[in-house]
């Protein structure tokens, strides 16, 4: 079956554009999840969505359309996401308390920081005032 040149021209404008449409769905898709649960650790934010509701859309679509093994895949994903931020959030915790536990033991060891090796405190630098006034008045009188 063939098609008149003038007719495929369409086709071929909106096939065009169908891809260049997949292509900005994919985009949008990925600026979704990498916004999603941003700051999780840090700074959460009630403004970013966690992602698992960011691709709930995904899966309702998925089922509505027979497409069980892609929402079956992204709850798997999701799943894993979620694990894997959790272990990082707990390691990090873990690494922080080793860390401290380090400074107290080295502290207890008598290993204290450079600036409380000083046995000798300096001494206290006493202005005149109108030593003082000259350093650090920046009011000129007449």
């Amino acid at each position: 079956m063939t098609t008149d040149p003038r007719v495929q021209k369409f086709y071929d404008e909106a096939n065009a554009a169908r891809k260049e449409l997949r292509r900005l769905a994919m985009d949008i898709a990925g600026w979704r999840i990498d916004h999603a649960d941003r700051g999780l650790i840090y700074l959460p934010s009630p403004a970013s969505p966690p992602l698992a509701v960011e691709v709930c859309p995904d899966v309702v679509w998925a089922l509505k359309n027979g497409r069980l093994d892609i929402a079956a895949r992204i709850i798997e994903m999701v799943d894993q996401y979620n694990n894997s931020m959790g272990s990082a959030e707990m390691m990090q915790a873990r690494v922080d308390h080793e860390t401290h536990m380090k400074a107290v033991r080295a502290r207890e060891e008598g290993d204290g920081p450079e600036y409380l090796e000083d046995e000798e405190d300096p001494g206290v630098i006493r202005f005149s005032p109108e030593e003082a006034k000259s350093a650090f008045s920046s009011l000129d009188e007449d």
